[in-house]
């Protein structure tokens, strides 16, 4: 029982500095679209590129909680 706490409390930990990560660079890459130095098809390209690198690791990290956690 203790493993299984231990395993969701790393896997809670991973989903919320992601999302606070994901927030801080989506902030930044807010603030330079709206500084116009880079256009709104940039901003999406860039932004989908972060959400999708940024799951992929998410992805991985679950992955070897399995590893971790038998």
């Amino acid at each position: 029982m203790e493993k299984e706490k231990q395993k969701q409390l790393y896997l809670f930990q991973i989903d919320r500095n992601y999302s606070s990560f994901y927030k801080n660079v989506l902030f930044i890459l807010e603030e330079l679209r709206d500084d116009r130095k880079i256009s709104i098809d940039e901003y999406q390209k860039f932004r989908k590129r972060i959400l999708d690198l940024g799951n992929d690791s998410v992805r991985q990290l679950k992955e070897y909680s399995e590893i971790f956690f038998r």
